[in-house]
């Protein structure tokens, strides 16, 4: 649990998984039968450096999802205030950094008020079965922001903003109100397995390589620097679904 009204950090960690199969730092369950809400005091991973999360040659059938840092409310649940600040995250299987309540299609799985803040995330994404990359922000995560990071020379996008849910629908909804601003975003989308779509800097749409929609998001993204992508700058998929604002506005 979480406490109302007193900060849990993680602060100055080296995390080395060592190539195993196993995320780096983990804010919420790892399986829905202990989940619950986490809407206490602020919970901050800082100054940390976690790595080697890859477990190269798995069995992709297991259903292995390991992440460098993964904030996830789980199921039914949902959690508020989360701080992941100035961290190096690198050699990981799924993406670098995740902001990813579930896939379930559960109204109150929601995350909210989450700042990703003056991280490095590079080499992340080594799973081909994946889209895989720097930062990605999925399903409904509300009133949040992505700013100041360096990311570079991952498999999949830079950073990127999705939803899943059923192929062919329904989707979870899309971050909402989710700000991307002033980061540095270069050299990703390197993978031989992506395709066009996820060799980019910034990638909205859903979140299979196959099939789904990105549903009733609203996204901003301003101010950064994106530059020498495999393929695109920033990508818009033909899978939106719902209504949808996405501005794109005085980057370089």
């Amino acid at each position: 649990d979480d406490n109302a009204s007193i900060e849990t950090k993680v602060k100055g960690f080296e995390v080395d998984g060592n190539g195993k199969r196993t995320s780096g730092i983990q804010i919420g369950p790892t399986w829905s039968g202990n989940a619950k809400n986490l809407d206490g005091a602020m919970k901050t991973i800082e100054n940390c450096v976690v790595h080697d999360c890859t477990a190269i040659g798995y069995d992709s059938t297991t259903g292995d999802y390991y992440y460098g840092i993964k904030v996830s409310p789980n199921y039914d649940k949902s959690m508020s205030n989360v701080h992941i600040l100035n961290n190096i995250v690198y050699n990981t299987l799924r993406s670098g950094i995740a902001l990813y309540p579930s896939n379930y299609l559960v109204t109150t799985n929601v995350l909210s008020n989450a700042l990703v803040r003056g991280n490095e995330v590079y080499n992340a994404g080594r799973d081909t079965t994946s889209a895989g990359g720097g930062i990605t922000v999925k399903n409904e995560v509300r009133d949040s922001v992505i700013e100041f990071n360096y990311l570079h020379n991952n498999s999949g996008p830079g950073a990127d903003a999705l939803s899943g849910g059923l192929s062919g629908g329904p989707y979870c909804n899309a971050p909402y109100n989710l700000h991307i601003r002033y980061n540095s975003i270069t050299d990703n989308g390197n993978s031989i397995y992506r395709t066009a779509n996820w060799s980019a800097g910034i990638m909205f749409g859903g979140a299979s390589l196959i099939d789904g929609g990105f549903n009733n998001g609203d996204v901003k993204v301003y101010g950064n620097l994106i530059y020498k992508n495999n393929a695109h700058g920033v990508v818009i998929k033909n899978t939106m679904a719902g209504t949808n604002s996405i501005k794109i506005y005085n980057n370089t």
